[in-house]
């Protein structure tokens, strides 16, 4: 299988509970050696019943040969991940102690040109890997994108062949070189969501200077609908505001609003004096990386009424709330 160098950069976000190779080593003498010259497989199961986008994403699987493993059963680190010592995983070895050892061994491909020893592209939801050396492997699932959800997947680590003596009902200690259909591995999901802006842009065509000043408010609500759990949650709700003293066209954007948000906008108010040509709402969807655009148009009725406002906003950051009390929000977003 053809070798690819690969270098990335930033850590990916690791999940709280980190999914780890069901294997326990029984005693060396009671179970058979391991044939440490027999080829291995493994198929790697992307398709999760939590996330239906998986089934269909293509997502890449990439194996690091983290170790090297003795006829004992017994661990010894490659060179290029000498650094996390496998020597002390045994039949004892508890889950965080797992965790530590694939969190490092992740490190160390993060930041050096470590060389993956297989890569393959789940097909319909799973990848498999065939004509593996025997060792401990690191199972590194790289980030993936669906219209609006990115998909991250904890890595850890397994064992070729593997070994289910604590967990086989018959006390079975038979090396399994085969890690496939009922003995695959899974990956471990995290979804979060993508990000897009919204763009409103406001035209007035007619202006009184008589008056001094047109101001406009706007109610931005957004919701987004989970594509799994069809659960409905409110992901923007603000109103903006934008002041003018000529005929002109004035735009305000909001940023990182999620990715397959329903964007309602609606002019709350149309300032003394002025009125609509356009609708006083109007619908978008978030496009992930992009920028939406919802336009509003109005000219002035013939009045000769004054008025302005201010428009208060909160933002909650490390702690702390602030307020910000603004005439035009386009001045503010501006800088």
């Amino acid at each position: 299988m053809m070798k690819r160098r690969i270098k990335q950069g930033g850590a990916m976000a690791l999940a709280a509970a980190l999914m780890f190779s069901a294997f326990a080593l029984p005693d060396a003498y009671a179970a058979p050696g391991v044939e440490t010259d027999k080829e291995c497989s493994v198929e790697v199961i992307a398709a999760h019943d939590q996330f239906s986008e998986l089934q269909n994403l293509p997502i890449t699987v990439k194996l690091y040969r983290v170790a090297d493993i003795a006829v004992t059963g017994a661990y010894t680190a490659t060179e290029a991940f000498a650094e996390a010592d496998f020597s002390d995983i045994d039949s004892d070895t508890v889950a965080a102690v797992w965790e530590e050892k694939a969190v490092l061994a992740k490190e160390i491909v993060d930041t050096t040109e470590a060389e993956a020893d297989a890569e393959a592209e789940c097909a319909e939801g799973k990848a498999t890997f065939e004509g593996l050396p025997t060792g401990m492997y690191l199972v590194d699932a790289q980030p993936v994108d669906s219209d609006y959800n990115t998909y991250e997947f904890t890595p850890y680590l397994v064992s070729l062949p593997n070994n289910y003596y604590y967990s086989s009902e018959d006390g079975d200690d038979t090396w399994v070189y085969d890690l496939t259909g009922e003995n695959a591995i899974g990956l471990k999901p995290e979804k979060s969501d993508r990000y897009g802006d919204l763009i409103i842009n406001k035209t007035l065509d007619v202006y009184n200077a008589t008056n001094e000043g047109a101001y406009f408010v706007f109610q931005v609500e957004a919701t987004k609908t989970d594509v799994d759990t069809e659960e409905v949650r409110v992901v923007y709700s603000n109103v903006v505001a934008m002041t003018f003293d000529g005929t002109a066209t004035h735009s305000v954007k909001i940023e990182k609003i999620p990715a397959g948000a329903d964007v309602v906008v609606t002019e709350i108010y149309s300032g003394a004096n002025y009125e609509l040509t356009t609708e006083e709402s109007a619908t978008t969807i978030i496009i992930a990386e992009d920028a939406v655009e919802v336009d509003f148009v109005n000219t002035h009725d013939g009045g000769q009424n004054g008025g302005t406002g201010l428009v208060n906003t909160f933002a909650y950051n490390e702690g702390e709330w602030t307020h910000n009390a603004t005439v035009d929000s386009s001045v503010e977003a501006a800088e």
